[in-house]
């Protein structure tokens, strides 16, 4: 499978909204920095590098529109987990 940068996002938590997007809508994806090491991703981001996110070159299309839809929806309108939900209420 060859892959294709997407995009590269300011942080590693800017990717993993990309990825939980992306992975929600059945797209394989991937970013630079995966790995343990959650201090180099925070290292990263401070350096100034962004986080390169890939997806499979056929995907490349469906991907950009899933990220597009992403940032046009209003925040309180984004769907949630219904256990995250629950675990906000139980607080």
């Amino acid at each position: 499978m060859s892959w294709m940068l997407l995009e590269e996002v300011g942080s590693g938590f800017a990717a993993q909204l990309a990825r939980g997007a992306l992975e929600a809508a059945g797209v394989p994806c991937r970013a630079d920095t995966e790995g343990p090491a959650d201090e180099f991703t925070s290292a990263q981001s401070l350096s100034g590098r962004g986080v390169g996110i890939y997806v499979p070159t056929e995907r490349l299309e469906e991907a950009r529109a899933i990220l597009r839809e992403l940032r046009s929806t209003p925040v309180d309108e984004l769907p949630w987990d219904a256990d995250d939900e629950e675990r906000e209420h139980e607080r």
